[in-house]
C-alpha cells in the first residue's frame, strides 16, 4: 500500500501542474499512461488536462444553473 501511495502525486509533485488553475481538481491521470505517453509518472498527458478542464467547466455550469434555479447540487 505504501508504494501505491507514493504514486499518488499531488499538484506539488507534478511540476507541469504547479501553476495550473485546475490542479486542485485533477488527480494527475494514470501513472502508467503518463509514463508511456510523457516519459514521466507524474506528468499528465495533454488529454488528461483537456478532460479535467471540460469536467470543471461542466461542474461550474451545473453549479451556476442550480444556484439560479434554487436547486441543490
Amino acid at each position: 500500500m505504501e508504494k501505491r501511495l507514493e504514486l499518488m502525486a499531488g499538484p506539488e509533485q507534478r511540476v507541469k501542474c504547479q501553476n495550473c488553475k485546475l490542479a486542485a481538481f485533477c488527480t494527475g491521470g494514470c501513472s502508467a499512461v503518463n509514463l508511456y505517453m510523457t516519459g514521466n509518472l507524474f506528468e499528465p498527458t495533454p488529454t488528461d488536462c483537456h478532460i479535467t478542464a471540460i469536467y470543471v467547466a461542466l461542474l461550474r455550469r451545473k453549479e451556476k444553473n442550480d444556484f439560479n434555479s434554487g436547486g441543490a447540487f
